[in-house]
């Protein structure tokens, strides 16, 4: 299955051509966007749910921005615009690599908290005792 997965579509199928592909040159930028967006909205936000939520409105409000201001300024030249493989595809799969990327960067720093407030309680109990 995933060997088929692998060969549908072609040599450009995966990666190619800016928009015509599910990853372009991109993809490392909605990776890094959607974590850096994670980090934000936690600032606010407490609940994973309630921050997956809004990065999901986030998403697609970029997408739609995406799709209306920045393709009539013409600041780049696309054959044909993105396809729906690359925008709802290959999109998707890099804000949810984001989406993960922040949460095990969110527990490993609890993790960090947690192990130097312990720490500090035992120093503390070994100092008064």
């Amino acid at each position: 299955m995933i060997c088929g997965l692998l060969a549908a579509g072609g040599s450009d199928f995966w990666y190619g051509k800016l928009g015509e592909s599910v990853f372009d040159r991109y993809s490392a930028i909605h990776v890094l966007a959607a974590a850096w967006l994670c980090i934000v909205i936690s600032y606010f936000v407490r609940k994973q749910w309630d921050v997956l939520t809004l990065l999901v409105v986030a998403i697609f409000a970029w997408e739609i921005f995406e799709s209306v201001v920045i393709a009539n300024l013409g600041v780049e030249r696309i054959g044909g615009g993105e396809t729906l493989r690359n925008r709802f595809l290959g999109d998707t799969l890099c804000d949810l690599g984001g989406y993960v990327t922040y949460l095990a960067a969110a527990k490993t720093t609890q993790r960090w908290a947690r192990r130097a407030v312990e720490a500090a309680a035992e120093a503390t109990e070994r100092g008064s005792v």
